[in-house]
């Protein structure tokens, strides 16, 4: 293939193949991006989550990227080897140049190399960063109305446990048999009840909307290659000049097709979130009414346990009455343990609605597909061996290829009933009034008790009343 076929512009070349290689890079930071907040496991990573099957199928979400990944890096790889042996063999038979093109063939590192001044202002077409658009998902927000009190019993819960389990030790030290009250969990509410059920749905927000930006950065990414194409012109002319400008536009239309088909794929996040939340805001309604009875409990406790006349009384009619001396109290744990139990009987209709987003999720093979249609160059071929493209025809064969994205409506359904069933279930539980005598008047409204013990502040102050 000689002068009479292509025409080089030698130095524009060389700067031509850096572009290349910097494009090339931009898939590894993208691929990047979409394995560590696409597929962010964070709003699922909870012991036991119930939405482990949509976490089990970021694994391979990210899979998919990595292989889509790949597919491109094949196909690249022989588009550049492509233009090296076409213009090593046009250096052969000019013998004007001595172009060292293993750099381009294989992984060796190029020498440097003085060619002529360049004829074309090369930097015309200049290449745009999609890391730009990669930026960090925001920490999500409330978007559904929770629970007015949620707040306050979610933050007053620690100090009113240890209150309440401070009491429980005191009065299982006595010995009693057939008193042995269980303590409560050192957990918070939210790491041990709500999280594990609902997932962080803030967190699940940002899977959503790096969908987005990954989308900005894949158009972006894409445009490149079309600047390639316009550096190229002044690289090449000639016959196969065309060819590779047709195929580097493939490129383009094929990447912005990947990044179309993620964006699609943020309307599955989205509803992820927002059933994550919808999940969170019915079990902390009726967490609510548990922390107000737990409220009551402490309340009770500080009366006849933490007040010295009052466990006096308490721990003489233990001995002669066993557990009848505290039914109320044991009757009241007992309804804050089938609160938690009603929350954990949602974990199978969760895990089956979770699973029926994962299998929505796996449309994003759809990426596969996409680069699937870019041409394969011939391995030692040269640009003459591309072939002609016919744009408008790869691009209708391109948007035939589908992105179902859509869930199973009956397993939302089904959870959305058993939601509503779980905040009727609860309804606030009324205060007896029973203060008790504990024969100190320090006791009344203080949650004291033996040992380091902090003071519920926003229970007993009244910021929730129970």
């Amino acid at each position: 293939m000689g002068n009479a076929e292509l025409v080089i512009e030698w130095g524009n070349l060389d700067r031509l193949f850096q572009s290349m290689q910097k494009v090339d890079a931009q898939s590894v930071t993208i691929s990047n991006y979409f394995s560590r907040q696409v597929c962010s496991k964070a709003g699922f990573d909870y012991s036991a989550c119930a939405l482990s099957p949509i976490a089990d199928q970021l694994d391979t979400l990210d899979g998919y990227f990595v292989d889509m990944r790949k597919l491109f890096q094949e196909r690249w790889d022989g588009m550049v080897a492509a233009i090296a042996v076409t213009a090593k063999d046009v250096d052969s038979t000019d013998g004007a140049i001595n172009f060292d093109f293993q750099h381009y063939l294989g992984d060796m590192p190029a020498p440097a190399q003085v060619f002529p001044p360049l004829s074309v202002d090369y930097e015309s077409f200049p290449l745009q960063d999609p890391a730009d658009d990669l930026k960090e998902p925001s920490a999500g927000e409330d978007r559904q109305k929770h629970d007015k009190d949620w707040n306050a019993v979610s933050s007053g819960y620690d100090g009113c446990r240890d209150t309440i389990n401070s009491a429980i030790d005191r009065i299982n030290s006595l010995g009693v048999p057939g008193v042995d009250l269980p303590r409560l969990s050192e957990k918070s509410l939210q790491e041990h009840i709500v999280f594990p059920l609902s997932g962080n749905y803030r967190k699940i927000q940002g899977n959503a909307e790096a969908c987005g930006f990954v989308e900005d950065a894949m158009w972006t990414w894409g445009g490149n290659f079309s600047a390639l194409s316009g550096k190229l012109v002044a690289a090449m002319r000639g016959d196969v000049q065309l060819a590779l400008f047709a195929h580097l536009n493939l490129y383009n239309v094929v990447m912005k097709s990947v990044g179309t088909c993620v964006q699609a794929g943020s309307v599955v996040f989205d509803g992820i979130a927002s059933m994550s939340e919808k999940i969170a805001v019915a079990v902390e309604k009726a967490l609510v009414v548990m922390g107000k009875t737990l409220l009551r409990v402490a309340k009770k406790l500080a009366s006849r346990v933490l007040g010295f006349f009052g466990w006096m009384m308490l721990a003489k009619d233990l001995v002669t009455r066993g557990i009848a001396a505290i039914t109320d109290i044991v009757d009241d744990v007992r309804a804050c343990i089938e609160i938690i139990d009603a929350c954990f009987d949602l974990v199978d209709s969760i895990k089956a609605w979770a699973a029926a987003q994962a299998a929505a999720l796996d449309a994003f093979k759809g990426i596969v597909d996409a680069v699937t249609q870019l041409p394969m160059a011939t391995v030692g071929g040269g640009l003459g061996d591309l072939g002609p493209v016919d744009l408008p025809t790869f691009e209708t064969k391109l948007g035939e290829i589908t992105y179902n994205f859509e869930g199973d409506p009956v397993a939302t359904g089904g959870l959305d009933d058993e939601l509503e069933d779980l905040g009727e279930d609860y309804p606030e539980v009324p205060d007896d009034g029973d203060s008790g005598d504990s024969g100190d008047d320090d006791s009344g409204d203080r949650l004291m008790a033996p040992g380091p013990v902090g003071e519920p502040s926003e229970f007993s102050q009244g910021v929730v009343s129970a």
